[in-house]
């Protein structure tokens, strides 16, 4: 630890920061996707990695490319793989070269079905895959399958955010965590809406995370779902929520018409 005046803070002229993810993730955050079971995580995680990796737009916000280490944690690596070519086919990524070729030389993706990172073991070898490959953005998907701990006891939590915290500062990436959150609370016949704090688990991951999208179905359509931006503490701006559309059959992903929700 080495503390800087006021003068030698105001005297420092830092790098250029380029936003991952404009307005929501920048160089070494911590961001959180989570929502409801069938809420289409796991194929956002997916699009986002694709996007990443080459470079292009994630629903009209501009990204950085990046190489992206994907560790994925619920499914064989056969069906992943089946949900890949699926994609890729859909998005016409094997017509397009210079996107192909971008995606397999950026996007890596480590099916682990047993990996905790709250452990020893599981950040070294999380670590040594970062030595290989240099990323510079981790999607963990999801969170319970990576953690040994209870997931609403702060204390056990903090092995896995320390950890973490350690991984950014030492090599200098960015990690998207994809989550869940709490079961519906109906009060009054309504359904609550807690923002933020319906994510599932201690409520120190709030106050850890640098930006949390929610995700939302819509009753009466699985293939659409809001997006709902809830935790922004990096942004210039206030980003609306908007609602998406989700072909099952080509699984591309496009904002619906009048986006902005009210």
């Amino acid at each position: 630890m080495r503390a800087d005046s006021v003068g030698d803070l105001y005297r420092w002229n830092p790098p250029p920061i380029i936003p991952i993810i404009e307005e929501i993730m920048f160089p070494q955050n911590k961001v959180f996707i989570y929502g409801r079971y069938k809420s289409w995580k796991s194929m956002l995680a997916m699009h986002t990695g694709y996007c990443l990796a080459q470079g292009t737009p994630w629903f009209g916000f501009n990204t950085t490319k990046s190489v992206v280490l994907v560790v994925q944690c619920e499914i064989q690596k056969y069906q992943y793989k089946i949900r890949s070519d699926k994609y890729a086919d859909g998005n016409q990524l094997s017509d397009k070269l210079a996107k192909r070729i971008a995606c397999e030389e950026n996007l890596h993706i480590a099916s682990e079905p047993y990996i905790k990172l709250d452990q020893g073991f599981g950040y070294q070898a999380l670590e040594a895959e970062i030595y290989r490959l240099h990323p510079t953005v981790i999607i963990i998907d999801p969170l319970y399958k990576v953690v040994s701990g209870r997931l609403s006891d702060e204390w056990e939590m903090r092995k896995f955010t320390d950890r973490v915290d350690m991984l950014i500062d030492k090599h200098k990436v960015s990690v998207i965590i994809i989550h869940h959150d709490r079961k519906e609370q109906i009060q009054e016949g309504q359904v609550m809406n807690r923002g933020s704090q319906e994510m599932y688990g201690t409520v120190f991951f709030q106050g850890w995370c640098d930006s949390s999208v929610r995700l939302e179905v819509q009753d009466g359509n699985e293939n659409e779902v809001d997006v709902i931006p809830d935790i922004l503490r990096n942004a210039q701006q206030d980003i609306k929520p908007f609602r998406v559309a989700i072909d099952k059959k080509t699984l591309q992903f496009r904002i619906k018409p009048k986006d902005n929700l009210t």
